[in-house]
Parts: structure tokens; sequence; C-alpha cells
């Protein structure tokens, strides 16, 4: 049995063990800083030159569509008239022409390969009028039973070659020939057209700009 010790030993021992085993702090939490993390959205630059084009395609079809359709003024309707035209008529290989509006009747020979006309003349007398040289001949018009006497201004001479023949020296005279709506004053020259089946021949100095030749029609014209 252990002997009681006295109340100041005790104390003293007590003092003495708080002073050997030291309370220790209890150890500080490390600080923790939270950082909240700040994401930052990038919001893209409109660019320039993408601004400056045009909308998409689909996307004006879009807007377009969800506008309210305007219904189109209607035309004012035009009254039909007579469609004219630009088209030269077209005549056959052979015309009826007249001479001096219709008085004298032929039946004409169409040829684009002779320069100017031809006619049959018959008696050929040259002579003076107002400082001109004048032609008086005789033509005989289709079905006539007479011959008809001409008087026309000569215009020159010309030299015609024909085929195992000696160049023909003709007179050129001027006459108003006629043919359906086609009238004009044009050259013809004075020639023997007695071996031919047509005495009045028409070329290219009445026919251009004024017509288009057909070979394969005849009598095309109205007269």
């Amino acid at each position: 049995m252990l002997p009681r010790l006295p109340l100041w030993i005790l104390c003293a021992f007590a003092l003495s063990a708080c002073s050997v085993f030291e309370t220790r702090e209890p150890l500080a939490e490390p600080e923790i800083k939270i950082v909240k993390e700040i994401v930052v959205k990038e919001v893209p630059q409109e660019c320039p030159i993408c601004a400056a084009l045009p909308e998409r395609p689909d996307k004006a079809n879009a807007l377009k569509s969800c506008e309210p359709i305007q219904a189109k003024p209607k035309k004012p309707t035009q009254k039909k008239g007579p469609v004219t035209t630009t088209r030269l008529p077209i005549i056959g290989e052979v015309e009826w022409v007249s001479i001096n509006q219709k008085a004298h009747r032929f039946k004409a020979r169409i040829d684009t390969g002779a320069a100017t006309s031809s006619i049959h003349a018959e008696d050929i007398k040259l002579f003076e009028r107002d400082g001109r040289t004048w032609a008086a001949f005789n033509i005989k018009p289709h079905r006539s039973k007479n011959s008809v006497r001409i008087k026309a201004p000569v215009v020159r001479k010309v030299s015609i070659k024909q085929h195992d023949r000696n160049s023909d020296r003709r007179h050129v005279v001027e006459l108003t020939l006629m043919m359906g709506n086609i009238e004009m004053r044009t050259e013809v020259n004075l020639n023997d057209r007695s071996e031919f089946v047509y005495p009045l021949l028409i070329g290219r100095s009445f026919l251009e700009g004024h017509a288009v030749v057909d070979t394969s029609q005849r009598f095309m014209m109205l007269d």
C-alpha cells in the first residue's frame, strides 16, 4: 500500500507534468484558395468582306416566301391589226410587165444574170430635144395587132458581148416599168429580140432591192 503523499507534493508533480507535456496547437489547415474559373466566350468578329456579300439564295428565297404575293397588273390588250412585213415580194421567172402605167403590157422574162433590162425595138430613130438625144422606136405589146411608137431620152450607149457573136452597140433609154405593185423608172436597152420568146427582159437594175426571184414559179405578181 502506497504511502499517502502530502498535497503539496501532488500539486508540484502535476505542475511539472504540465511543463513537460506542452500542449501543442492543432495543425492549421492549409489555406485553400478557391479560384473560380472564368470562361470567356469568344465572339467572332464580323468579316467586312462577308458583310458586303449578298445573302445566300436559300435565305433570300425563304424571306421572299414570307412576303405577301401581289397580283401582277394586267397589261392593256392591244387591238389586232394588219401585220406589216419588210419582206420583198417573190416573183416568178415570167411576169406581166407594163410600160407607161399599164398602157402597154408585155410578158417579160426575169433574168438575174442580166445587168439591165432589154426590150425588142424596131425602126429606131435618134433626134434632139432640149439639148438631149432622144430615141423614137416601135414596140408591139401583147396581143396587139399594131405597133406602138415610143419616145424616150437616151441615157448612154453600151456594148453587149454575146456568145459566138460580135459586140453589139445598143442605145439605153429610160422607161417607166410596172410589175404588180413595183413601179419605177429604169434603164432599158433597145435590142432586136425577134429570136426570143419574150420581147421584154427584166434585169438586175429593176429587181435589186425590190423583189426575190423564184425560177420555179410564173406570174406571181397580181396585175
